[in-house]
């Protein structure tokens, strides 16, 4: 199966730099977050914390263009100008996790972005909402044991209108922020680098009749794939998962037969409680191993599907570098609504999602920037 086989995406393009910026952080909205493990053999739950700033629409100053952003939840629309939402000035208020039908004692789980191309191929960009991965439980049975998620990310519609064509693009605003401290780490008995990479594990995606976009923020200088497989230690007891004497290699891949096993006769212990997480184990001593796969550069034989993402910062719009090649979020033609998903949730696959970022927080700040065409 091939990842996105229908993915559209427009191409990057340069913008002028006499580019007009019309709306400066059209939208803005935080979110914090902190992560809390249930189990060790687990990707990770996240909950938001309560009573934070949600969605706040900023006002330009350029009386010539207008900028609207609704928004659509399970049971209702809501309007920027509903009286629910504007205060006694006539100022906008902001939507609320309410609003988003987020459920906080749910909370955030890991998921995955994964098996995307089993909701990309019949897509309707005015109806399909985009669907996600739950993480594998600690009973392997098959590669395929994966199911869809229900719940535990973030997952809201906004509906956008503007009286000119534009691009939207993200603006300097946004970004994620790692919340922890030196004291708060150490409350938490965790290294704070450590806690830190929480940062690294976050998606933010972006689905209209424009494309679909994942967007990740990772450390400044850090280049790393994400690809959707490998050998796992779901259960945390020191060794890969495997089945009837055979490791098992989760996830989305085209090629079983390309996998390279090796039949371990070593006598191996655990792999070392302190180093063990879901991606690190030893190979339990008996069984069939998968020999010499590299999570990172995996061989191209077996068709790992790798993580079709982009740098946050491919996305978002500074006025103080005009001419670096940017990816639009969508573009809009005036007087006709845009149907924008936004999705937040936590990868799964993504090498720091291990029990190093137990108890982390972070925020999450997320602002739109509207351009003229």
């Amino acid at each position: 199966m091939n990842f996105f086989k229908s993915y559209i995406r427009r191409n990057s393009f340069n913008r002028h730099p006499k580019a007009k910026l019309l709306a400066l952080g059209g939208l803005l909205f935080s979110l914090g977050v902190v992560t809390s493990v249930a189990t060790t053999y687990a990707w990770y739950t996240i909950n938001v914390l309560a009573s934070l700033p949600n969605l706040n629409v900023k006002i330009t100053n350029d009386t010539s263009f207008d900028l609207t952003i609704d928004l659509l939840n399970k049971t209702r629309r809501i309007n920027h100008d509903d009286k629910d939402h504007i205060d006694e000035d006539g100022n906008f208020t902001g939507y609320t996790l309410a609003d988003m039908d987020y459920d906080p004692d749910i909370g955030l789980n890991d998921v995955s972005g994964m098996f995307a191309s089993e909701w990309m191929d019949n897509a309707d960009p005015l109806t399909t909402m985009p669907r996600f991965r739950r993480s594998y439980g600690p009973t392997p049975s098959s590669p395929e044991a994966s199911s869809e998620a229900t719940q535990g990310y973030l997952q809201t519609t906004l509906l956008l209108n503007a009286s000119k064509d534009c691009d939207i693009y993200l603006s300097t605003d946004t970004g994620i922020i790692s919340a922890d401290t030196e004291e708060t780490a150490s409350k938490k008995g965790k290294e704070l680098a450590k806690l830190q990479k929480v940062t690294n594990t976050i998606r933010l995606s972006f689905y209209s009749d424009d494309g679909y976009y994942i967007a990740y923020q990772q450390d400044p200088g850090v280049m790393r794939n994400t690809y959707y497989g490998g050998p796992l230690d779901m259960n945390g007891d020191g060794y890969y998962d495997y089945v009837d004497g055979k490791e098992v290699f989760y996830g989305e891949y085209e090629n079983s037969d390309a996998i390279n096993y090796k039949h371990n006769d070593e006598d191996t212990a655990p792999y070392e409680e302190a180093l063990r997480d879901t991606f690190h184990a030893n190979h339990a001593p008996g069984v069939d191993y998968v020999d010499a796969y590299d999570r990172e550069h995996p061989n191209d034989d077996i068709g790992v599907n790798k993580e079709d993402s982009v740098n946050i910062y491919e996305l978002i719009y500074d006025e103080n570098e005009p001419l670096r090649p940017l990816q639009s979020v969508c573009s809009i033609k005036a007087g006709v609504e845009k149907r924008l998903v936004f999705s937040l949730y936590c990868e799964g696959w993504d090498l720091d999602m291990t029990d190093a970022i137990e108890s982390a927080s972070f925020n999450i700040n997320l602002g739109f920037i509207a351009l003229l065409k």
